[in-house]
């Protein structure tokens, strides 16, 4: 965890290795551990949001403590996450604490947050919610696929094994940003722009994490410089041979062109040069004082609402590096969205004719009812004389009653948003021939309940005619 050095989270994933065929066999299973421990610090991790979420609109960042333990929670999940979907064979740690050792590592920026985006985070959090959610979910989609493919061939293919990363970092990003640890808004879900450097090969020793950027190819070696031609040394003088007569021994051999005979010996040589006596010794001035150096400056104070970084420097390369996505991981993670796409759509319909079979089911049960309550009351009338006026306008309160049943039943059945004109409709029908049947069940007299009855009979034909179209938009 550090300090505004890297506001955005960076992330390493280590490199593609061969993995036991057993455990991908059995990853589900063997995960499982860690979805319990996972759901019990995803219980104090929402706790602390909550209280965070207060902190950070009064102090402009989160607290120490909170920022700590928030870290290592998006840390541990997101290596949960790339133990079941493959991207390595070893066992994620249980404790929060960094375990360096392990090839999923977050190096989590955390900085001052600004207070109105703190009030309306969830607002915000809708843009980068649906693109991890898609991406996440088109990775789901193909994670049967990905099982067969490392069970298959032992490792993870280096495009997939990118794409995942690429996934699983903007989430942690995403994670990261939705719990207030660091202001800057999640990205590059399609990896980091290359920089000048080439990038880093999958499995390359120097690299100590995937997707970092090497320091490029090897050098050739320079090979070394020619020697500079020089000519060739004179040879020594010697003494003039004795004369060989013409017609004897050999040819003397023709004499280069650099050489020159030698100086005869009647020439006098001129006399050395006088020898000069050395200099006087000459006593060193004597050096200057040099002052003591300044005492060092203290480190310059942290941003405002920085959470200063007080342990030692790391003793090992970092863990986290830029991630550069191939052309072929690219592809990959743009089918993770496109399926992730094409699933909630599926998601959507599927639940669509779900939810109108049910609403259809509900539907037929609540006629069911009120045709019962309905045929109980003319069982009732049957007994009623004719004129007798009490007994007519019980069965119409009998029968109000039913209404208001069902009435109340059809607001609580959760129907389509294609059905929802008619329910309206419907809803509106059951409420005004449940007022009419109750004031036709309190008429003063006969005549006054004779001339309202052709009304109520005008209102429950209109009823029953939305009825059956409601039945039919749902079957």
């Amino acid at each position: 965890m550090r300090t505004l050095d890297r506001p955005m989270l960076q992330a390493g994933f280590g490199t593609p290795v061969v993995q036991n065929r057993w455990t991908v066999f059995f990853r589900l299973v063997l995960a499982i551990p860690q979805f319990v421990v996972l759901f019990v610090y995803g219980i104090a991790a929402v706790v602390l949001v909550v209280l965070g979420w207060f902190a950070a609109l009064v102090m402009g960042r989160l607290p120490r403590s909170f920022a700590a333990f928030l870290a290592s929670y998006v840390q541990y999940a997101t290596r949960v996450t790339a133990y079941l979907y493959l991207m390595h064979d070893a066992y994620p740690p249980f404790a929060l604490e960094s375990t360096r050792s392990y090839p999923v590592n977050l190096d989590v920026g955390i900085g001052p947050v600004r207070r109105l985006a703190v009030l309306f985070r969830i607002f915000l959090l809708i843009p980068a919610a649906i693109v991890a959610s898609v991406s996440t979910a088109g990775m789901g989609v193909a994670a049967v696929f990905i099982w067969l493919i490392v069970l298959v061939a032992g490792r993870m293919p280096v495009a997939l094994f990118e794409a995942e990363a690429a996934v699983l970092r903007f989430s942690a990003r995403y994670n990261a940003y939705a719990v207030m640890l660091t202001g800057k808004y999640p990205g590059e879900l399609f990896g980091d722009t290359p920089t000048g450097a080439p990038a880093a090969q999958i499995g390359a020793p120097p690299t100590p994490a995937f997707g970092g950027v090497a320091a490029g190819p090897v050098p050739a070696p320079v090979p070394p410089m020619p020697a500079t031609w020089q000519p060739p040394t004179a040879p020594a003088p010697s003494a003039p041979a004795a004369p060989v007569a013409p017609g004897q021994g050999e040819e003397p051999p023709t004499a280069p062109s650099y050489w020159r005979p030698p100086m005869p010996a009647s020439v006098a040589m001129p006399p050395p040069p006088p020898t000069v006596p050395p200099p006087p010794p000459t006593v060193p001035p004597p050096r200057p004082t040099v002052p003591p150096p300044p005492p060092a400056m203290p480190p310059p104070p942290a941003p405002h609402g920085a959470i200063p970084w007080s342990g030692p420097p790391p003793a090992t390369a970092p863990t986290t590096a830029r991630l550069v996505l191939s052309k072929a991981g690219k592809r990959v993670v743009a089918l993770f969205v496109v399926l992730g796409v094409l699933a909630y759509v599926a998601q959507i319909a599927l639940q669509g004719s779900i939810t109108q079979s049910q609403a259809y089911d509900a539907l037929s049960t609540l006629n069911d009812q009120l045709h019962g309550a309905v045929s109980s009351a003319e069982g009732q009338r049957a007994t009623c004389t004719d004129g007798d006026l009490p007994c007519a306008e019980q069965y119409q309160s009998q029968i109000a009653a039913a209404f208001v049943v069902f009435g109340r039943g059809l607001g609580s059945i959760s129907f389509p948003a294609s059905a929802q004109p008619e329910v309206t409709s419907l809803a509106a029908d059951t409420t005004t021939l449940t007022g009419a049947l109750q004031q036709l069940s309190a008429s003063p007299d006969a005549a006054t309940y004779s001339a309202a009855l052709p009304h109520v009979e005008d209102l429950a034909n209109r009823w029953d005619t939305d009825l059956n179209a409601l039945a039919s938009s749902l079957s």
